[in-house]
């Protein structure tokens, strides 16, 4: 981080793009990172290795489907309210 960036505080200071995958990069720049292999998981393997392929981006989020303050989505109706009040890219049922 820039000294500027440093000196922000609170939801600001999170606000800081991190990296190229923000959505899994920590405030303190560490990850959670958990692989596949294609013998453990060939199915979750290829749909990786394919979103890849098309993004430029071989890796996927695995986490709850929730905002904070909000509990986890239940329903499609749920996943369409959170998506329709969110800056998520897309939603696929």
């Amino acid at each position: 981080m820039t000294a500027e960036q440093q000196s922000l505080w609170g939801i600001e200071q999170l606000n800081v793009l991190r990296s190229d995958i923000p959505a899994v990069t920590h405030i303190d720049y560490s990850a959670r990172v958990q692989t596949v292999s294609r013998d453990v998981s060939p199915n979750y393997y290829d749909l990786i290795k394919e979103f890849d392929g098309q993004t430029g981006c071989g890796a996927v989020v695995n986490t709850s489907f929730n905002v904070r303050g909000e509990p986890i989505v239940c329903t499609p109706e749920d996943a369409y309210q959170c998506f329709m009040r969110t800056h998520i890219d897309a939603l696929v049922v």
